[in-house]
């Protein structure tokens, strides 16, 4: 039997439904959809302080949902 057979997420999924489970993280995302911006321009466009920020954008980068220049 398959973990998917089990109803299992595999751990990659895991990790990019973790990410996503926080509303921040999708306004990001969406941001960067728009198109590319730098850490201050996402603080800024999201009203948080770019420390703050910081710990949201390693989630989406661990989950592979974004790529960090």
């Amino acid at each position: 039997m398959s973990t998917q057979d089990a109803g299992v997420s595999p751990p990659r999924w895991r990790g990019v439904h973790k990410a996503l489970a926080d509303p921040l993280r999708i306004r990001l995302l969406e941001a960067l959809w728009e198109m590319p911006r730098s850490a201050r321009e996402l603080a800024d466009h999201v009203d948080l302080p770019a420390d703050r920020l910081y710990y949201h954008l390693n989630q989406l980068e661990r989950a592979g949902l974004i790529e960090i220049a």
